[in-house]
């Protein structure tokens, strides 16, 4: 499949990839879910590995696009594998979860949409709903409090705002903001980690006409018993 053929983002998020390679992830493949999962470009390269993949997103474009793209892969270069993109709400589909635990979790860019208890809530369901299991390689990625979203809009809660700005595309939409630290301690607070990962990262960004100061944090942790 062409780059050009690719509906929606082309590649896989920078992070992913790095996650990835310097976890060594293409040595075993097992099962990956992402959720927040847009139009399947981190799980495209988790597929092309030889992983079972399941996306989970609300936008009903983006999920069609991930079938579409994935499909396109499967057929064209014959594999195995198996795939499933579903246009659900993520914090519903974690609730209800009843399947075998997953082998990768991926929240690249998806959990700080939700207010601050909803986020700690969510945590608890993936963690009592048996969505993971000792040894699962979990990875977020969370706005910093340095961000250029921080406090642009209506608080709503512990670091929570409703933005009102156009220039990133998110006006209306909810973003809860954390320091490393408070981001490690609400995770600690839920799951033991045989090992962690977690890091600041910084990059200015243009965005319908303005320089934007992206600030995330980079969480990558093996989930231990507890």
């Amino acid at each position: 499949m062409l780059v050009r053929e690719i509906k929606g983002l082309k590649f896989p998020d920078e992070s992913v990839t790095r996650f990835f390679f310097k976890e060594r992830l293409f040595e075993k493949p097992g099962r990956a879910l992402e959720l927040g999962c847009g139009n399947g470009n981190n799980l495209s390269l988790f597929y092309q590995y030889g992983y079972d993949v399941t996306g989970i997103d609300i936008n009903e474009t983006s999920v069609l696009h991930a079938n579409e793209n994935t499909a396109a892969i499967k057929g064209g270069y014959h594999l195995e594998n198996e795939f499933r993109f579903s246009c659900e709400d993520m914090t519903e589909y974690v609730r209800d979860f009843k399947g075998e635990p997953v082998d990768i979790l991926l929240m690249p860019s998806s959990l700080y949409y939700l207010p601050y208890n909803a986020i700690r809530q969510m945590l608890l369901d993936i963690k009592g709903n048996g969505l993971t299991k000792p040894g699962t390689k979990m990875f977020f990625r969370m706005r910093d409090l340095d961000d250029y979203r921080f406090g642009k809009g209506r608080k709503v809660g512990t670091n929570s705002f409703v933005l009102d700005i156009k220039e990133t595309n998110e006006e209306g939409r909810t973003i809860t903001f954390f320091s490393k630290a408070e981001f490690l301690a609400m995770l600690e607070s839920v799951f033991r980690f045989r090992s962690h990962n977690v890091i600041k990262s910084r990059v200015e960004n243009q965005q319908i006409g303005k320089i934007v100061d992206n600030s995330d944090i980079i969480f990558s942790g093996e989930r231990d018993h507890g």
